[in-house]
């Protein structure tokens, strides 16, 4: 056979070979006009399309699981129960298997190290799984399996506004049967993919801040020396905010004889850790300039918490100025460090030498979780205990600042608010938790949380280092807010001027401002050693309109005021109103 011959036998092979791949691909395409076949096409399984690695949580399903108070070690299980697998330890295991990629980053543990007793191990579990009803059944199963250490488990829909997949808000506690039973709609559909999401923040949190016109992080490391002031007896600033002017004006002197002047005690706050559970802290602020901002400690709540040391505005707000184009047109933002300016602000604050330690409410994603203030407290308790274990003779004590308010404390977050809450009650400790009383009109209940727990204190919890503060109208002297029988002091809440990093003035009112203004007068009181600073400060308070509630002074008595020459020297030489002690 010739060369030709041989090329064209070959080319005959190859146009065989394609028509019997094509045949195949022409009969499944023929349709009922190409003719018709015993069975109907069996229909091909849905394509699951999952985003990038990293945006998965804006898919996500959220699951809480809170263990039981004795089961929060690694391997406690039922005595009941001859099956020891039945733990901490393992029921994580499992659970990590189902969680989001990358799994280990998935699943984080609100936990303590130091809380006393059956506080101390890990209290809630939160991961982030796909919300396919396949991966939802396999939760299940674990919930089951494990629930006999489960005191509560509940799934919601992650950062996003709308469900994206057929999982239900599914609840149980400890006592109730387990839910088994599966709705019809599981089954029209397994997954909806793609949703356009937005960040909404689901928090029930509320800010009691308004405009007047309208980790697992390690919570370590030392407390280092930080600039103190001038130590003498009394100190004289001026001209003064007005919300200082009046907490230091004694009973019996008019308004305008205070001349705009602040009189305070040397050195207010020394030593005093005073925590800020907020939307963070900007140290850039001119307010922190006396302060050497690696010196700060910071702690950040979870779950997959923030490492930022940035103000993000206020935890209930997600659209934070510096976030979206063009922030949010009604809140000014800065809210955290505009409260913490009142405590330690220079020029500003009423316990400026106190040491301040921001603490971000808010997680990394800018949301705050149902457990985010939960995690927050017990990481301040263990960043507090560590301090105070390495200078238990000469501890002054610590404050808690929290200018927000919880509407509920569902899933079981009540009895583990209790919990901290009790465990801030020992004396040794010398702690406070300064909340506000709203911002509803003054006949207003209280319904909030952890204001209306001073309702109803009991012998084991008697509640007397939470501290409720009211907001008075800083011009009139007049209640302006929420206020009950309990809340004994009141500060001023009204046309407070910040100057803030970004947007220059702004006036706020708001208990969220009044709450810093007694926290820190209360700090500046332990600092120097007033054994019960809170009672202390209810015997000084005196209204300042003779309609008006009590309003926080800080004793210092006319006669202890420095002489006009004593105030000009010092102005002279120091330029600057709270100055240094030349001493330390």
């Amino acid at each position: 056979m010739d060369r030709s011959a041989l090329s064209l036998r070959i080319i005959q092979v190859l146009i065989f070979s394609l028509l019997l791949l094509a045949i195949p691909t022409i009969q499944d395409n023929a349709g009922p006009k190409g003719g018709s076949t015993d069975e109907p096409p069996e229909a091909e399984p849905p394509v699951i399309i999952l985003p990038k690695i990293g945006t998965y949580e804006q898919y996500s399903y959220l699951c809480v699981i809170v263990l039981g108070q004795n089961y929060r070690q690694e391997n406690a299980y039922p005595a009941r129960y001859s099956d020891p697998s039945i733990n901490l330890g393992n029921l994580r295991k499992e659970l990590t298997s189902i969680a989001l990629p990358p799994q280990r980053h998935s699943i984080y543990n609100v936990r303590s190290r130091h809380l006393p007793g059956a506080g101390r191990g890990t209290w809630v579990l939160l991961i982030d799984i796909i919300p396919r009803y396949a991966i939802y059944l396999e939760y299940l199963e674990i919930i089951e399996k494990y629930s006999a250490i489960i005191y509560h488990h509940k799934c919601t829909p992650g950062v996003t506004d709308k469900a994206l997949g057929p999982i239900r808000v599914m609840e149980r506690e400890q006592e109730q049967p387990p839910a088994n039973d599966v709705a019809s709609d599981y089954d029209q559909e397994e997954y909806r993919t793609r949703a356009k999401s937005r960040l909404k923040s689901r928090s029930i949190n509320r800010g009691f801040g308004t405009r007047s016109a309208s980790s697992n992080t390690s919570v370590g490391g030392y407390l280092k020396p930080r600039d103190l002031y001038f130590d003498g007896s009394v100190l004289v600033l001026d001209p003064a905010p007005r919300e200082l002017v009046m907490i230091a004006q004694p009973s019996g002197v008019q308004f305008s004889k205070m001349r705009g002047q602040y009189y305070t005690y040397p050195n207010p706050g020394k030593g005093v850790l005073t925590y800020v559970l907020d939307s963070g802290c900007d140290l850039n602020s001119r307010y922190f300039s006396h302060i050497d901002a690696s010196s700060v400690d910071w702690l950040f709540s979870g779950p997959f918490p923030s490492d930022e040391r940035s103000d993000d505005d206020g935890p209930s707000n997600p659209k934070a100025y510096g976030h979206f184009e063009g922030g949010n047109t009604f809140h000014p933002g800065y809210h955290g460090t505009m409260v913490a300016a009142s405590i330690v602000g220079k020029n500003k604050g009423t316990a400026p030498s106190a040491s301040l330690v921001p603490v971000k409410v808010q997680n990394g994603r800018n949301t705050t979780p149902a457990f985010a203030e939960i995690d927050a407290l017990l990481k301040v308790y263990d960043h507090m205990y560590e301090q105070y274990l390495k200078k238990k003779d000469s501890w002054p004590g610590f404050v808690i600042n929290y200018s927000y308010a919880i509407y509920s404390l569902s899933d079981g977050r009540e009895e583990l608010y209790k919990e901290i809450l009790q465990a801030l009650e020992a004396p040794e400790l010398k702690g406070y938790f300064v909340a506000p009383a709203g911002n509803g009109e003054p006949d207003n209940p209280i319904v909030h949380y952890p204001a209306v727990l001073k309702a109803n204190p009991t012998a084991q919890l008697p509640l007397t280092h939470l501290v409720v503060v009211g907001g008075i109208d800083t011009t009139t002297g007049l209640n302006n807010y929420q206020t009950a029988d309990y809340v004994n002091l009141f500060a001023p809440g009204t046309g407070l001027r910040y100057v803030t990093p970004a947007r220059g003035l702004a006036t706020m009112g708001g208990t969220s401002f009044a709450v810093p203004l007694a926290a820190g007068l209360l700090a500046t009181l332990l600092s120097r050693g007033v054994e019960n600073p809170v009672q202390q400060m209810e015997e000084w308070s005196y209204p300042r309109h003779q309609k008006g509630p009590n309003v926080i002074w800080n004793g210092i008595t006319k006669d202890m005021w420095p002489t006009d020459e004593e105030a000009e020297e010092s102005q002279r030489k120091h330029r600057g109103g709270l100055i240094r002690d030349e001493s330390d």
